[in-house]
């Protein structure tokens, strides 16, 4: 099965002692591997350039506001995945889809996406990938020559 929650679930551990307010803490709002890149770019003066994805990190790391994510997205060969803070759905190339429970079911041995009650849950992660894939499109920005 593509995209277990090892995959979709991991451990960031940050070293910056110039920049981290509250050293040796936990934060539990989603972050993603591709929000690397602008935290680096930001702690550095760079300013972000409009087709990097993903958020920076510092307000998190300085204390202030961070609300995170709402899902994370991991892409792998015939299948997609949203794992939101209680659910993992994954969608394959040939239609097929799983959903889990991770309050219910932390191992996700239990596929629910073809029981009764989950209809407006797969639909609501349905539209939460679609939403995601077009988010990471950025497409650039139209640069006229005239």
């Amino acid at each position: 099965m593509p995209a277990h929650d090892c995959i979709s679930r991991v451990p960031l551990i940050l070293r910056w002692p110039e920049g981290i307010s509250s050293p040796g803490r936990t934060l539990s709002q989603i972050v993603e591997g591709v929000d690397l890149v602008p935290t680096i770019l930001e702690a550095v003066g760079i300013q972000v350039p409009y087709h990097i994805q993903g958020c920076s990190l510092i307000p998190a790391l300085e204390d202030r506001e961070f609300s995170g994510k709402s899902s994370a997205l991991t892409e792998g060969m015939g299948a997609k995945t949203i794992r939101t803070d209680r659910y993992r759905y994954v969608s394959f190339a040939d239609g097929r889809e799983m959903l889990f429970d991770l309050n219910r079911d932390p191992h996700g041995y239990r596929d629910l996406a073809g029981e009764c009650g989950y209809d407006d849950i797969l639909a609501e992660l349905r539209h939460e990938m679609l939403k995601r894939l077009i988010q990471i499109e950025r497409p650039m920005r139209p640069i006229w020559a005239y």
